[in-house]
């Protein structure tokens, strides 16, 4: 039986999309390179022909999580239709969420620290621009109290990368509490508290 030919591009985004898949099912440890070949539906030569090894390929599915990641958020600051406090509440849910667990926990362990943390800080610098634009409207329309946006922005990027820590994400009510403490932190740190923006606390 002749095996279907497809474009280079085509062929990498399905190993890349079977890798993936398998990657959160099962945790990176347990995936073998025969595991994503079987589910991509390819030979075991065709999957070295676009990944080196399955720590490569692993990388490129991190890569395309933090892609997804940073224009989720580009795309909320980007929004019209969202006020200050609505964009970085959005911002912070983005930054939050915890659906890649295995991800962290690969690169955390293993040798592999390095990676994350180099990983974390690509996603904060290619997200501080985005947030500091969001900051940067709070305090034109008075709901913030920012001398600097842009080292504002870099404070809420680094603490949100410190959730991930190892420490954190193994146990799930200290996720919770960090995650409280983190947004009031946020929030204050903004000028405001609770929801309210700075002209309505002054009201108050």
């Amino acid at each position: 039986m002749t095996r279907e030919t497809k474009a280079p591009e085509e062929r990498r985004a399905e190993i890349l999309s079977a890798a993936r898949a398998l990657f959160e099912e099962r945790g990176a440890e347990e995936t073998s390179v025969s595991d994503i070949v079987q589910a991509a539906g390819v030979a075991q030569g065709t999957f070295y022909l676009y990944f080196t090894s399955k720590e490569a390929a692993l990388e490129a599915v991190v890569a395309q999580i933090t892609e997804e990641i940073c224009t989720k958020v580009e795309d909320v600051t980007h929004d019209r239709n969202l006020g200050p406090h609505d964009k970085i509440e959005r911002i912070r849910e983005v930054l939050l969420e915890t659906t890649n667990k295995d991800f962290i926990a690969y690169f955390n362990t293993k040798g592999d620290k390095r990676f994350h943390d180099e990983l974390a800080r690509g996603i904060a610098r290619r997200l501080a621009p985005a947030v500091t634009e969001a900051i940067e409207q709070g305090v034109v329309d008075g709901v913030f109290v920012v001398d600097d946006p842009a080292e504002a922005a870099t404070i809420i990027l680094a603490a949100a990368a410190a959730l991930h820590d190892e420490t954190v994400w193994k146990d799930a009510a200290a996720q919770s509490r960090r995650a409280d403490a983190y947004w009031e932190f946020v929030l204050r740190g903004l000028g405001c508290s609770d929801g309210k923006g700075a002209e309505d606390e002054e009201a108050g």
